[in-house]
């Protein structure tokens, strides 16, 4: 595997409408690129802007969590943000792929979350998720927070 560190330019995607798919109103990818190499991906047809091979080449977003800081400050906003979800990582990317027990990125970005109060939601195929749950706990006080796993099998 090829792990390439980047300074992304920006990372919050806000939805017009709220994500069917997963509930969310706003939605980010810490890296470019999975790990799990999953055959199903949706990452693999749109290739997710990776450079090389999409399973294999993983992008990490080193700069994210100052991003996501900039991204949420209110004094930045004519507008504030509406209450909805969060969903960090989602469909082309896991955000607890095997580079987050070094980079720590996602652990970063949900205590940015819980500082503004924010729901989240995760989708993951990890028990890396495990990691965070005291921050899940206390996001849960306030808000909610939604744990999604998918599973893989080889027996049909």
């Amino acid at each position: 595997m090829s792990i390439t560190e980047i300074n992304a330019k920006s990372l919050l995607r806000k939805h017009k409408r709220i994500d069917s798919w997963f509930g969310a109103r706003y939605g980010m990818n810490l890296y470019r690129g999975c790990s799990h190499n999953c055959i199903y991906c949706d990452g693999r047809d749109e290739k997710y802007y990776v450079e090389g091979e999409f399973g294999r080449d993983v992008a990490v977003k080193i700069n994210a969590p100052e991003l996501l800081k900039k991204e949420l400050n209110p004094a930045r906003k004519r507008v504030p943000f509406k209450k909805g979800y969060f969903i960090i990582g989602g469909g082309v990317s896991d955000s607890y792929q095997p580079i987050e027990i070094k980079y720590r990125i996602t652990r970063q970005i949900i205590e940015i979350i819980n500082a503004y109060n924010y729901p989240i939601h995760i989708l993951t195929k990890s028990i890396l998720v495990e990691r965070d749950l005291d921050l899940f706990k206390e996001n849960n006080k306030k808000n909610n927070t939604i744990i999604s796993f998918s599973f893989s099998s080889v027996d049909n």
